[in-house]
């Protein structure tokens, strides 16, 4: 009795140990971490709260919307049954015979075809896990916008255009041609440009408002990929006025300036 007692506490050191490592070295990286984030710059908190958490907001949005195919669930789970079934048959069959050529009494463990099964959805889930990594890694390789938005920074690039646009239009004298030439000139502080983004002018599709001379009158400014944004608006200038509108007025604007607009 005394050497079973004994026993237990010298095989729970060793685990006591690892654990308590463990914690330290991981609360070493964590502070080394917070050490790190004001030299990775502005908004990188922002950042990483929304890599480690931003599954819960993805969470809350797409559950709500997720509706069940019963149909298609209980052919699945029939489908499951009979090849858990005829897989666990075959294989007490096959290890059965063997171990009777062998002299033995052996048979197949259920729980051994169980867990084949288990492995074998699992590998169907890493599978498509990996495949939906690559798919979503080449599709941001390929993108030349800011792979992270700050709330409200849409509107102040949108805002930043806009007013290099009006001094651009003042400096060309209302010409077309140089209104482009300025604002794709980078050596030109006109703009703003972040490390790692594309500059301004593609990220946004800039309309110009024209008159019967190519006098720039006016202009529609809204970004690139509208479609994906819920609640894109844009800025219509035109006649003294800055509006920033719903992008449902798109459409009204284009039928307004048909023949008055140029891109930028």
């Amino acid at each position: 009795m005394s050497g079973k007692s004994e026993s237990t506490p010298q095989k729970s050191e060793p685990r006591l140990r690892r654990l308590t490592e463990i914690v330290v070295v991981i609360s070493i990286l964590f502070v080394l971490f917070l050490m790190l984030l004001p030299v990775l710059g502005p908004g990188s908190g922002d950042v990483v709260s929304a890599l480690t958490l931003g599954w819960l907001a993805f969470l809350r949005r797409t559950l709500p919307q997720i509706t069940w195919n019963w149909d298609l669930m209980a052919m699945a789970a029939l489908c499951i049954t009979v090849i858990l079934l005829l897989g666990h048959r075959l294989a007490f069959r096959l290890t059965t015979s063997i171990a009777r050529a062998t002299g033995r009494d052996w048979r197949w463990p259920r729980r051994w075809t169980l867990c084949g099964l288990i492995a074998l959805g699992l590998g169907f889930l890493v599978g498509m896990c990996t495949g939906g990594i690559a798919h979503q890694v080449g599709w941001l390789s390929s993108q030349t916008e800011s792979w992270y938005e700050r709330k409200g920074e849409l509107f102040l690039d949108m805002r930043q255009l806009a007013t290099a646009l009006d001094q651009a239009v003042l400096d060309a004298g209302h010409d077309v041609k140089k209104i482009r030439q300025i604002l794709n000139d980078p050596e030109l502080s006109y703009l703003r440009i972040r490390s790692g983004e594309s500059p301004l002018p593609e990220r946004f599709h800039v309309l110009l408002i024209v008159d019967s001379t190519d006098t720039v009158i006016g202009s529609i400014m809204l970004p690139r990929n509208f479609a994906s944004r819920p609640h894109a608006r844009l800025i219509y200038s035109f006649e003294n006025k800055n509006d920033y509108l719903p992008m449902e007025k798109l459409p009204e604007l284009i039928q307004k300036h048909q023949r008055q607009l140029l891109t930028l």
